[in-house]
C-alpha cells in the first residue's frame, strides 16, 4: 500500500520539474527519497512487502508499527546495508542500491544501541570516529567537523565529559553526532528515543526536527507516539498473516498451514504539522 502524497506548502528554494522531482533554482535536484514497492524475502520468509512512500528534502518522517512489522528491516533497506528482493529506493535521483558506493557517505544510520565507547570523552569518541570516517581530511578539517556537530547538537559544553557520565538524552545526541560527521543528507535513526522519559523523548524529537529543517531527509523508527506532532508524516507498518495463499488480519488462523508475516506501508500526513 502506498503513502498518499504529502499535502501542504512547497519547500522554499525548489521548483517542480518534469518527473516530479524538486530542484533548486540552479536546476540541481534536491535530495528527495522515494521508496517504491520495497520488499525483502529471506529464503521463504517474507519480512517486508510493498512498502512505498516519499520523503522530500527537509522532512521528518516517523516509522511506527507493532513489533515484528519490519520497521528495522525497512530502515536497513533504505540505509543500503541490506539489498531488497523487490522494489527499489531512489535518493537524489539515483538508485540507492545500484550506486551505494557513491552514495554511502551521504547516508547516516544511527542503530538502536549506543556505539560510543563509554570510557572516552565525547570529544575523544568523535575524534576517533572522524579519523575513521574522514580519512582524507586534514587534522584541522576533522577538528572542525567535530566542533560543528557538537555545536549543532548542543553538546559543546559536554565535550570533555566521559560518555558514561552523560544523561540518556545526551548519549542519544552523541550517537547522532557521530553519524553527522560526514555531513549526510539522509539520516535514519532506529529506535533512538527508546528508554527515554517523555521529557527527554520530546527533546530528541525536537532535535530531529531541527536536523530535518537544516536540509536533511530524516527518518526515525519509534515506538513512542507522544511526540509525532513534530513530524511531517507518519509511516505505519502493519502485519498481514498469510495462510495457504490467502490473507487474514488479527489473530493467526489455526488451520494447520504455515503462516507468514508481511509488513505493508500505509500512512497519512500528521495533522497540524509543518506540511
Amino acid at each position: 500500500m502506498t503513502l498518499r502524497p504529502m499535502r501542504g506548502r512547497r519547500r522554499s528554494g525548489s521548483n517542480p520539474v518534469a518527473g516530479g522531482h524538486p530542484t533548486t533554482a540552479a536546476g540541481h535536484q534536491l535530495d528527495c527519497l522515494h521508496v517504491d514497492l520495497l520488499g525483502l524475502t529471506v529464503r521463504t520468509r517474507r519480512l517486508l512487502s510493498d512498502a512505498s512512500f516519499s520523503a522530500p528534502h527537509g522532512s521528518l518522517t516517523a516509522i511506527i508499527g507493532p513489533s515484528g512489522a519490519g520497521k528495522s528491516t525497512l530502515a536497513n533497506l533504505i540505509a543500503g546495508t541490506v539489498r531488497p528482493t523487490s522494489g527499489g529506493v531512489t535518493f537524489g535521483g539515483h538508485n540507492l542500491h545500484a550506486h551505494y558506493a557513491a552514495l554511502r557517505r551521504r547516508i547516516g544510520l544511527v542503530p538502536q544501541d549506543n556505539i560510543l565507547h563509554h570510557q572516552l570523552t565525547v570529544e575523544e569518541a568523535l575524534g576517533y570516529a572522524a579519523e575513521l570516517r574522514l580519512p582524507r581530511a586534514t587534522h584541522d578539517e576533522r577538528r572542525r567537523a567535530v566542533d560543528n556537530v557538537l555545536d549543532e547538537l548542543e553538546l559543546t559544553h559536554r565535550r570533555q565529559t566521559r560518555v558514561d557520565k552523560l544523561s540518556g538524552g545526551e548519549r542519544k545526541r552523541a550517537s547522532v553526532a557521530m553519524e553527522l560527521l560526514t555531513g549526510p543528507s539522509l539520516l535514519i535513526l532506529d529506535e533512538r528515543t527508546s528508554g527515554l522519559d517523555p521529557a527527554l523523548d520530546r527533546q530528541v524529537m525536537t532535535m530531529l526536527r531541527r536536523l530535518a529543517a537544516a536540509g536533511r531527509v530524516v527518518l526515525v523508527v519509534t515506538h513512542c507516539l507522544t511526540n509525532l506532532d513534530v513530524c511531517d508524516q507518519v509511516l505505519f507498518l502493519t502485519i498481514t498473516l498469510r495462510c495457504n495463499g490467502c490473507a487474514a488480519t488479527g489473530a493467526e488462523r489455526r488451520c494447520g498451514f504455515r503462516t507468514e508475516k508481511t509488513a505493508q506501508a500505509s500512512a497519512t500526513a500528521v495533522t497540524g504539522t509543518r506540511i
